[in-house]
């Protein structure tokens, strides 16, 4: 993708807080919430910025908005307008932003980022303004911090989805603020030990099936029940690509982009110790990560392997005999537009360019593992992306080429009907 040299920002941020032990979990929070509302609102400060220098006004604000489109539409001029800005400013957007979309005072002293200028806070207000009306679409994207280029491929999903207007809103909403915590239950019959020891520990539980819904300050990764394998953390959305993969004790299944290992666990608590689950990835040092997060789980039927997504992998005699797989899962490498609210930073990473190298790995990666897949048996294919050129596309590809598959349902995951990120899932069937 583009912007390479831009690091991921929640693990920038979670190494650069490293380097100050003395921040105590307090201080950590607190700039994590700075940092993160500054990533998200940054594109709205380059506006203002923007519109600022050409002395725009509130009877101007939509020839402003137009001419910006025009000059930082995309994500990579986004980029470069945002390095050029005074640190003054973003966090002066960022405050005004944060206070009226969370409950939680800003963390900053007023006095540490000075005052917003007359003309920026006109703007800002008549921006606001706007939102309680019928805004225009580039001026809803505006003010949640998106790159104007987004409007179309917005559009496209929310014709493709089935989206009301009502819908397109809670998701352009839902983009200001980091989704809730979620877990998974390893073990269902552990769940009101689970429960407990999380509300004891001073947090606030709802449960969606195996999923655990969870707000509170405190950490669990200290918890008893997290060290014994009882749960993952693991999205919402992303436990549904997992729960795509119906699974049965006994089956075969492979993780063919398992990654650090998260449905991996998933899958293989599926099978209850019975048949096996094949993991591979092209980043071999992540297996490990697979291996002993199953094992802590107590699944001890996890087979893990490279795979650099050319031909299928070697895999065991039990694999032969029984003709391929009966799951095979490609969770492809993808723009992760579906987890903005947890990385705003990745809206500032796609590209067309970058999207086009995508779709041909994803549609490469898609072909290759589907040999591995025995008559009767399941192809899922999944990614963390909203954009109808990674999914329903790339599907559609697929089965103009494949016509022994067969698609047997396919839609996102999430937001913004749940709390949550946003994820895609199609299943296929192969008829022989």
């Amino acid at each position: 993708m583009a912007h390479e040299s831009l690091p991921q920002f929640d693990r920038w941020l979670a190494a650069a807080l490293k380097q100050y032990p003395q921040f105590g979990r307090r201080d950590r929070r607190a700039y994590s919430e700075i940092l993160f509302a500054a990533v998200r609102f940054a594109y709205l400060a380059a506006f203002l910025d923007a519109a600022g220098r050409q002395a725009a006004d509130e009877a101007a604000l939509d020839a402003a908005v137009e001419e910006f489109s025009r000059t930082c539409g995309s994500p990579a001029a986004a980029a470069e307008a945002i390095r050029r800005l005074p640190a003054e400013l973003v966090l002066q957007v960022a405050g005004y932003r944060y206070t009226r979309e969370t409950s939680g005072e800003w963390p900053l002293p007023a006095a540490a980022a000075g005052e917003l200028g007359h003309r920026s806070e006109r703007l800002l207000e008549a921006l606001e303004r706007r939102q309680a009306g019928t805004p225009s679409l580039a001026v809803r994207l505006l003010w949640q911090g998106i790159p104007l280029d987004f409007a179309g491929p917005l559009a496209g999903r929310a014709g493709r989805s089935g989206w009301t207007a009502a819908q397109l809103d809670a998701f352009l909403a839902a983009q200001a603020r980091k989704p809730p915590l979620w877990l998974r239950l390893n073990h269902p019959e552990r769940r009101e030990e689970v429960v407990q020891e999380l509300e004891a520990h001073g947090l606030e539980v709802e449960a969606s099936g195996l999923a655990l819904r969870v707000t509170g300050e405190r950490g669990i990764y200290e918890l008893p029940a997290y060290r014994s394998g009882a749960f993952e953390i693991q999205d919402w959305a992303s436990q549904q690509i997992g729960g795509a993969v119906e699974a049965r004790p006994g089956e075969l299944v492979w993780d063919a982009c398992a990654g650090g290992g998260g449905k991996s666990v998933q899958l293989a608590a599926a099978l209850a110790n019975r048949g096996a689950l094949y993991a591979s990835d092209i980043r071999t040092y992540k297996l490990s990560e697979v291996r002993r997060r199953t094992a802590r789980a107590g699944f001890h039927n996890v087979r893990t392997l490279g795979w650099e997504g050319g031909e299928p992998p070697a895999f065991s005699r039990e694999v032969e005999s029984r003709r391929g797989f009966h799951w095979v899962l490609v969770d492809a490498p993808c723009s992760s537009t579906g987890t903005w609210r947890r990385n705003p930073d990745a809206r500032f990473r796609v590209s067309e360019a970058g999207l086009q190298e995508l779709t041909t790995l994803q549609l490469r990666l898609l072909a290759n593992a589907a040999k591995a897949v025995r008559a009767g048996g399941r192809l899922v294919y999944s990614t963390c992306s909203w954009l109808v050129e990674e999914n329903e596309a790339v599907v559609e590809r697929f089965l103009a080429d494949h016509q022994h598959f067969r698609l047997q349902r396919m839609g996102l995951h999430g937001c913004p009907q749940v709390d949550a990120d946003i994820m895609f899932s199609a299943v296929l069937l192969r008829r022989s």
